[in-house]
């Protein structure tokens, strides 16, 4: 029996797609130069994880980057976002998402 499933919609088509896993199901949408993954599988203990990562889009630029995880923990469902490994990358995400700010 499948633990995982995936559906999609989109307005080109009459009807919704669907596929089943039973350990692991992987989903990507994506634009021309933006996309997020979605990876989702069992634990150790058999419990739904999604990792979630944003991607290049299908302009095949920089690999994918891990943004974080969800997870049922105590019985809530969390996001726990995963901090990046290189600061200096995360200042000047902020420096360029100030420009854009500025010039919106």
């Amino acid at each position: 029996m499948s633990k995982l499933y995936a559906s999609i919609s989109s307005d080109a088509s009459r009807t919704e797609a669907t596929r089943r896993g039973h350990k692991h199901i992987s989903t990507h949408t994506r634009g021309r130069q933006l996309g997020v993954r979605v990876d989702a599988g069992l634990d150790h203990n058999g419990r739904e994880v999604f990792e979630v990562y944003v991607t290049s889009g299908s302009g095949f630029g920089a690999a994918d980057d891990l943004i974080g995880r969800v997870a049922i923990h105590d019985g809530y469902r969390y996001f726990f976002p995963v901090m990046p490994s290189d600061e200096r990358r995360s200042r000047e995400q902020a420096r360029w998402l100030a420009e854009e700010e500025r010039t919106a």
